[in-house]
Parts: C-alpha cells; structure tokens; sequence
C-alpha cells in the first residue's frame, strides 16, 4: 500500500512539475511569439495608413486589416492583459525624455503612452487604437477642425506597445 501511495504521489509530482515547467517557462514565451507577430500586424496597418493618409487612403484594405487583426487577437490572444511593470513604465518615461524625479508617475506615463489605465485587454487596446484613428480622420478631412486633430492619439499607442513587447 504504501508503495502504491509513493509511486502516486511521484506520478504527482512529476506532472505538477512539467505543469509549472510549462506556465513559467514555455507559455510565457508562446505568448511573446505571438504579441511579435501581432506587433508586425499592427505595424504593417499602421504604415498603410501612415503612407496614404495624405493621398486616397484605402478604407476597405484598412478595415480588412483591422479585421485580421482583431481575428488573430481572438484566436490566439484572447485573453492577454497589458499590463506595464513598474521597470517598464520607468523605462517608457525614461525613453520620453521625462526628468528623472517623474519617472515613476503613471499619470504622466498615461499621458504620453495614450493608454487609459494601467491595464487593459488587448482586444480593447487596438479596438482604442482604431477608434483614435476614425476620429482623427473623420477631423482631418473636416475642414474646419483641423488644428484640432493629434496624430499622436494614433500613434503613441502603437509606439508603447511596441516597446512593450520589447520589454517582454
């Protein structure tokens, strides 16, 4: 009895073993793996739209994009949490030229990262990005509104995020 009460409890923990093998060391670099591959996503949309915002921009193709995008976030992130580290935000405001006393303000990390709290799901943070960009290009074609518009809502978010994944 009590040999089958040890092979048990070794069976036991050879499988929590390869358990906590997998969260703390495989997971964590499939999840890297695929924010790379959703940054390069994010980027390839965020250059379509960057190099003809001047000329006759393609909504179809960016919201064919965008759609991708929001897809391969379901399939393969679907429930992934940015959430900045302390190191990371310090490093963020660092990057921002931000003195070194304000360094760990989060206010001010908000402020230049465009990011509206301190964590969020990745499907609402691109979800944000394009609704930045529809409202920057719905201002920027108005004719009146056009000292009223920032790109930099569209593209500080992109920027944070892929110094983020860097961080990783």
């Amino acid at each position: 009895m009590a040999q089958i009460l040890g092979s048990i409890a070794s069976l036991f923990a050879i499988v929590s073993g390869i358990y906590f093998f997998y969260k703390k060391v495989i997971e964590p670099k499939r999840n890297r793996t695929k924010l790379k591959e959703l940054l390069q996503m994010i980027e390839k949309w965020f250059d379509l739209l960057d190099i003809n915002l001047e000329n006759d921009l393609n909504l179809a193709g960016l919201n064919n994009q965008e759609r991708k995008i929001h897809e391969y976030i379901e399939n393969e992130l679907a429930h992934y949490l940015i959430k900045p580290k302390k190191k990371t935000i310090r490093n963020w405001n660092k990057k921002m030229g931000i003195k070194k006393e304000l360094r760990d303000s989060f206010e001010i990390f908000q402020r230049f990262s465009r990011t509206p709290s301190n964590e969020i799901f990745l499907d609402m943070f691109f979800t944000m990005i394009v609704a930045n960009f529809y409202k920057f290009h719905s201002a920027y074609n108005s004719n009146n509104n056009k000292q009223q518009v920032n790109f930099a809502d569209i593209e500080m978010p992109v920027k944070f995020f892929k110094f983020y994944v860097k961080s990783l």
